[in-house]
């Protein structure tokens, strides 16, 4: 017996679902890259609860939405929210995912290297701002990955 395979939820890029200090925050970092000449555009923004464990489903078979390849996260969605989920609600999303822009506005999807300056000049851009940016992880690296840590209740 064949499963039907799982697809993938929708990608959320509507920055009204971020938290607002975050989407000021996220939005002058876009802003600084393209004044560098290296535009970057969102391509994730605000995670539902179901594409969060679609997320969470991936390298972990016996989870809901299970599925072979690398694992990408350790927040299931559920009982421990990402970032991405702020409290769950939109509007409090805190996590961003963005990719340099090529000259037509349209993401281009280069594997995140560290050899890739873009990367680097993300990073600091976000920094700068106080936020906290995935390129300087060490496991998971996630170069595309910014946010803004709140504290918890």
């Amino acid at each position: 017996m064949t499963s039907k395979p799982i697809s993938e939820p929708d990608r959320d890029r509507d920055l009204r679902n971020l938290d607002p200090i975050f989407r000021e925050k996220l939005i002058a970092v876009l802003a600084e890259m393209e004044a560098l000449g290296t535009p970057f555009k969102l391509s994730e923004g605000f995670r539902t609860e179901k594409r969060q464990a679609w997320l969470f489903g991936q390298g972990r078979m016996s989870a809901p939405f299970g599925r072979e390849g690398p694992k990408v996260t350790n927040a299931n969605g559920i009982t421990k929210l990402s970032n991405h989920q702020g409290t769950g609600e939109p509007g409090t999303g805190c996590a961003a995912d963005c990719y340099p822009a090529g000259a037509d506005g349209k993401i281009i999807w280069p594997p995140p290297s560290d050899s890739d300056a873009r990367w680097e000049l993300y990073a600091r851009a976000a920094e700068k701002r106080g936020l906290v940016a995935g390129y300087r992880w060490k496991q998971p690296h996630d170069p595309p990955h910014i946010e803004l840590r709140k504290a918890r209740k």
